[in-house]
C-alpha cells in the first residue's frame, strides 16, 4: 500500500541527487512512497515501473538505468535476503514515521551488500500474459532477417559497433554493461531528434567524451559514471562547465548528503 512521504527542501540541491538525470529523481521520489516504512522494496523493476510509471512508454532497460544511477550514487543499495532480492533507501531517517510497520527484512548480518543490479533477482518471472506477449515479439524478430549485402558491399554496422571508441575515451571506467546500453540510448536520441545519421551520432559521442576526459571535472572527486554521463545528456553541456574544479581537494562528502537528504 502506498504512503504518504516528505521532501527536505534540502534534497533539490544534495550533491548525489544533482548528479543523477531528472527521471532518476523523479523515480527515486516515487520509490518512497511504496517503500515500507523503514525505507526497503522488493528489487523489481518490473514492479517499481507499474507503480510509477504504470502509463509511460519506459523499457525495464531504461528503468534499470535509472535504478543503477541510485546505487552509484548511494541513493539506495541493494541486497538479498533468503534468495530474494530488496532494496534500501540509505536516507531513510530523514522520514519521521510514528508507527512504523515493516514488510520486508533488513540485511542479514555479514551481508555483502551490492553495487549492482542483481539479475536475475532484481525481476521474479513476469505474469503468463507477459511471457505470452514476449514469446509472440521474440518470434518476430526471428522472421526478420537481414538481406545479403550486395558484392563487395559491407553490411551495416550494428548501432553499437563505435561503443569501443567513445568507451576508450571515457575516463571513470565503471559500469560498462550499463554504459553501452546509455550509450545505444544516445544514439537513438540523436538520430531519432536530430535526424543525424548514426555515424554522426557515434562520432558526436566520441568527440564530446574525449573532451570531456581533459577536464578537471573528469579528474575530480565526483566524476560521473559514463552511463550517467549519457543519461544526463552531458555531451550537451557547455565545455566551459567542465573545467570547473569540482571535488578535487579529496575531502569526503558531508555525512548530511548521505542518503540524499530525503
Amino acid at each position: 500500500m502506498a504512503r504518504i512521504r516528505t521532501v527536505k527542501p534540502e534534497f533539490w540541491t544534495s550533491e548525489q541527487i544533482v548528479e543523477r538525470s531528472t527521471t532518476a529523481r523523479l523515480l527515486f521520489i516515487g520509490l518512497w512512497n511504496f517503500c515500507d516504512d523503514a525505507g526497503r522494496h522488493p528489487a523489481s523493476c518490473r514492479r517499481i515501473k507499474m507503480e510509477v510509471f504504470p502509463d509511460d512508454a519506459f523499457d525495464l532497460s531504461d528503468i534499470e538505468a535509472w535504478v543503477q544511477e541510485l546505487i552509484d550514487g548511494e541513493l539506495i543499495v541493494s541486497y538479498v535476503v533468503a534468495d530474494k532480492g530488496f532494496w534500501q533507501v540509505t536516507g531513510w531517517h530523514h522520514q519521521k514515521i510514528e508507527k512504523p510497520t515493516v514488510r520486508y527484512p533488513a540485511p542479514e548480518k555479514g551481508e555483502v551488500i551490492s553495487t549492482a543490479i542483481r539479475r536475475p533477482l532484481s525481476d521474479p518471472s513476469p505474469p503468463e500474459s507477459n511471457v505470452r506477449e514476449s514469446n509472440v515479439r521474440e518470434s518476430k524478430k526471428k522472421k526478420k532477417t537481414t538481406p545479403p549485402p550486395s558484392d563487395g558491399a559491407k553490411p551495416p554496422k550494428p548501432p553499437n559497433d563505435d561503443f569501443d571508441a567513445f568507451w576508450a575515451a571515457v575516463p571513470n571506467k565503471v559500469g560498462k554493461g550499463f554504459a553501452r546500453k546509455a550509450y545505444g540510448a544516445a544514439v537513438k536520441r540523436l538520430t531519432a531528434h536530430l535526424g543525424w545519421t548514426p555515424q554522426r551520432a557515434h562520432e558526436r559521442l566520441a568527440e564530446r567524451m574525449t573532451a570531456f576526459a581533459a577536464t578537471p571535472k573528469a579528474k575530480g572527486l565526483y566524476c560521473p559514471h559514463p552511463a550517467t554521463w549519457l543519461n544526463q545528456d552531458r555531451y550537451d553541456d557547455d565545455p566551459a562547465m567542465w573545467n570547473k574544479e569540482q571535488g578535487t581537494d579529496g575531502k569526503p562528502k558531508p555525512a548530511s548528503q548521505l542518503g540524499g537528504e530525503i
